[in-house]
């Protein structure tokens, strides 16, 4: 998430929250070259940026799914 937020590759929406949490993280490097969130002052917020980054590692675990039939055939109504 780190290199991707470096090269200008991750966007929110926006979201002044989540701006808001982007503005009190930073980021901590241990001996491993471990990346992660750290708070910049102890009293603020940055649980939107570790929920993302929780979110992308999931993501970026999951087995491929195939497509969802919506995808190719639309969706299907009875009456």
């Amino acid at each position: 998430m780190h290199l991707l937020t470096k090269s200008g590759r991750v966007h929110h929406d926006e979201n002044q929250t989540m701006a808001w949490c982007v503005a009190n993280a930073g980021v901590k490097e241990d001996a491993n070259e471990n990346v992660r969130p750290i708070k910049t002052n102890s009293k603020k917020r940055i649980d939107g940026v570790v929920a993302a980054v929780t979110a992308l590692s999931r993501l970026m675990v999951l087995p491929d799914r195939p497509a969802s039939p919506y995808a190719y055939r639309g969706v299907r109504s009875v009456g």
